[in-house]
């Protein structure tokens, strides 16, 4: 009888035995969620309250870095070139100017704001200037008013 003509019985057994086992760890898996429901909720933190104008000094209030968002005016290879836009773009609006590389370019972003609202008026200024500027994504630090 040619190789390809031979009862496929043992390679199914073969493939039988080695699935099971895996099928009965899923099952025993699912059975261990269901009885979850005796369990409490995990307990939620309580939302984080702004702290108001009257809740501690001013000098108590700590800046906080967030997920937030720069206006990024320039994107070059040359480092000479980036340091100088900083150095104008710093004069001009007094916020913060930062120069971070990322191979090959070197990018000026301005600014640094908690949310894309915050961000928006000051872009629209820029954008005066700088045509081409536009939001990035970025880790800042959030100082109190």
């Amino acid at each position: 009888m040619p190789p390809f003509a031979r009862p496929a019985a043992p390679v199914l057994l073969l493939a039988l035995a080695l699935l099971l086992p895996a099928c009965s760890v899923l099952e025993r898996t699912t059975d261990d969620d269901e009885d979850d429901s005796d369990r409490p909720p995990p307990a939620e933190a309580p939302p984080a309250e702004e702290p108001s104008e009257g809740d501690a000094p001013r000098e108590e209030r700590k800046p906080r870095t967030v997920q937030g968002f720069r206006i990024q005016i320039l994107t070059t290879e040359d480092q000479t070139a980036a340091e100088q836009r900083a150095a104008e773009a710093e004069e001009q609006w007094g916020a913060p100017v930062e120069v971070a590389w990322k191979a090959p370019y070197y990018r000026v972003r301005v600014g640094a704001f908690a949310s894309r609202s915050a961000a928006q008026p000051r872009l629209e200024a820029v954008q005066q200037q700088y045509p081409d500027a536009f939001l990035v994504p970025d880790t800042v630090t959030i100082y109190p008013e």
